[in-house]
């Protein structure tokens, strides 16, 4: 398949002393979010973005194939409360990913038959979801907090990261910890369990069943 890229020209109209920039951005299934932007979901009915802030003209957004990504075209000279972002959007979201300090999160409800939450370089997603299937990676001071239902999640958490899910309901999970990261979870079925190098797993839910293993060291434990 050809690989198209759209890269967004996008055209501001200036009001008072703030920009506000909007614009279609097209079919995508992937969220990508870095250099410290802070981001807010919205379900809508259209495919599209609205940018404010003083420095909203320097927001870059591509759309790659499917993969939409949000930066910043001059970084180093950005400060997170210069830009607001909503992204409106009307298919699912397979993939949401947050960078280098980014926030990715939303008033709404994310509602799907599966979901993949990624956090990097200490950014945080925080969502209410209800899906059937979660998957969580956090790593390098990445956090994500998440309230709402998944039938069944799978977590994967290292190198300081930290997934905060005591309010999201779970049948199933399955949980990665490792390198000073921390887990915290809600599961009422089945908990396959497993830390190493410091990781730490506290649940509540009184799981009906429980496997553990631990490798040098860290901790799994019941909050109930």
């Amino acid at each position: 398949m050809r690989k198209i890229m759209i890269l967004f020209l996008l055209v501001s109209t200036i009001g008072f002393s703030q920009e506000t920039i909007k614009n279609e951005v097209g079919s995508f299934n992937e969220l990508k979010v870095f250099n410290g932007l802070n981001v807010s979901i919205e379900k809508g009915s259209t495919r599209s973005i609205e940018i404010s802030g003083k420095k909203a003209d320097e927001v870059v957004v591509k759309n790659i194939n499917g993969r939409l990504k949000l930066s910043m075209r001059f970084p180093e000279t950005f400060n997170s409360d210069e830009v607001e972002i909503t992204l409106f959007y009307s298919n699912d979201i397979n993939v949401i990913d947050a960078n280098e300090g980014s926030y990715i999160g939303s008033d709404g409800t994310l509602s799907q038959q599966n979901v993949e939450l990624k956090t990097q370089e200490g950014a945080i997603i925080d969502l209410d979801l209800d899906v059937k299937y979660l998957t969580v990676k956090s790593v390098t001071g990445g956090q994500v907090y998440t309230s709402g239902n998944a039938e069944n999640q799978d977590i994967e958490v290292t190198t300081g990261g930290a997934y905060k899910a005591y309010d999201l309901k779970s049948n199933y999970s399955t949980v990665m910890c490792a390198s000073g990261g921390i887990v915290n979870i809600n599961v009422s079925e089945l908990l396959d369990a497993k830390v190493r190098l410091g990781g730490k797993i506290l649940y509540k839910g009184s799981p009906k069943e429980v496997k553990t293993k631990k490798i040098i060291g860290g901790t799994i434990k019941s909050k109930d």
